[in-house]
């Protein structure tokens, strides 16, 4: 009676922890090396053959034959969990038979069980998508993807051999990262490891790691480049056309002062102008005064009197003359008046386009520091 007593504790005390752990647990009583009961966790996963596997190791065969409780502890490497088997013998007084109780936890780590959690929260802070996997010492475990990056070859069980930055991380204890140099994951990458460690002994277990698409830097750099390249040109060219403003502002200039010079000779054609008519209104004077004197003269002055309507005819062309000539000077001032205004008006165009091409030149210049900035960001991200 002792012995089932006992049992029927142990089995209630297994249903009522049975789901109340995140680890996997199995509880199972053997009779005669056979197993008449058993009660496992909803996630507990443990094949018949790993199962055959602990229950005939040697140690474990001697503690179900023994009268002493005994635990035994194994790695599972490859899904980076333990196992842990406790053996409980009880025997009956009455009976003089003996049954087992044997409880099976599965102990993962926290990395690992906790990876579905912590993994799609990592990938959201990467715009750009990202893949998070986890590993142990060898080989991939798990591996969180995301709609906009991918890689389709890093899936469970695909082994970390060429994997250096993962390795190295490992080997060195502590977080790297670095570029994909080696293009193992197709287009250009970012990988970040980091090794994470056994919580008893202290020892490097496996690595976190997140793999994320550089392609978008990559773009960012060259566009950064070609960028500036262009604005390169563009100042070379702005740099040109304020050159040939200069020549044309110092060709401006001497126009206006070649038209301020035909306007004095024109002052000055206007003044000989002036003293034509002078001279024409006093020859008139005297060719009037010698028709009077040959008429005097009578058929003495007639030769005389033919030079003085000479004259008199010559004077009245001069001094017909004087205003065609004045009207041609005030045209000509006119329109150097004219040619005049339009200079100065293009010559303060001409400062104005040189002082704004510097001003362009100068933002130019500042969009240029700027692209080498931006490209100089882009290889930090």
């Amino acid at each position: 009676m002792t012995q089932q007593y006992d049992l029927e504790i142990l089995k209630l005390y297994a249903r009522t922890q049975i789901n109340t752990s995140l680890e996997e647990v199995m509880f199972a009583e053997i009779s005669e090396k056979k197993v008449v009961w058993k009660l496992s966790s909803d996630h507990f996963n443990l094949t018949d053959n790993e199962w055959d596997f602990y229950m005939n190791k040697s140690e474990i065969v001697k503690a179900m034959e023994g009268s002493t409780p005994e635990e035994f502890r194994y790695p599972m490497e490859e899904n980076q969990k333990k196992i842990i088997i406790s053996i409980l013998p009880i025997k009956s007084t009455i009976e003089h038979s003996t049954c087992v109780f044997i409880t099976v936890r599965i102990i993962s780590h926290p990395m690992v069980v906790a990876f579905n959690d912590y993994a799609p929260i990592i990938a959201s802070l990467f715009k750009e998508g990202s893949l998070i996997t986890l590993t142990n010492r060898d080989i991939v475990l798990d591996v969180n993807r995301s709609d906009k990056y991918d890689v389709s070859i890093v899936k469970h069980g695909l082994s970390l051999e060429g994997f250096d930055i993962i390795n190295n991380a490992m080997s060195e204890k502590k977080a790297l990262h670095a570029e994909d140099i080696s293009m193992v994951y197709g287009p250009p990458t970012k990988v970040q490891a980091a090794p994470y460690f056994d919580r008893n002994t202290h020892e490097v277990v496996g690595a976190l790691n997140i793999i994320r698409p550089k392609q978008t830097e990559y773009d960012l750099i060259n566009l950064s480049e070609n960028l500036e390249t262009q604005l390169n040109e563009v100042t070379n060219i702005i740099q040109e056309v304020a050159k040939s403003s200069e020549t044309i502002h110092t060709n401006e200039q001497s126009l206006f002062n070649s038209i301020e010079e035909i306007t004095n000779l024109a002052d000055q054609i206007n003044a000989i102008s002036d003293l034509i008519r002078s001279v024409a209104d006093s020859t008139k004077m005297l060719g009037l005064n010698a028709s009077i004197e040959a008429a005097r003269a009578g058929n003495f002055g007639k030769g005389f009197s033919v030079v003085a309507n000479e004259i008199n005819k010559l004077s009245e062309k001069s001094k017909n003359t004087v205003p065609i000539i004045k009207k041609l000077i005030d045209d000509i001032k006119s329109k150097v008046e004219e040619s005049k205004e339009k200079s100065h008006i293009s010559v303060a165009t001409t400062q104005e386009q040189v002082a704004a091409t510097e001003e362009i030149t100068a933002s130019l210049e500042e969009i240029s520091r700027a692209s080498v900035e931006l490209a100089k960001m882009a290889t930090e991200i």
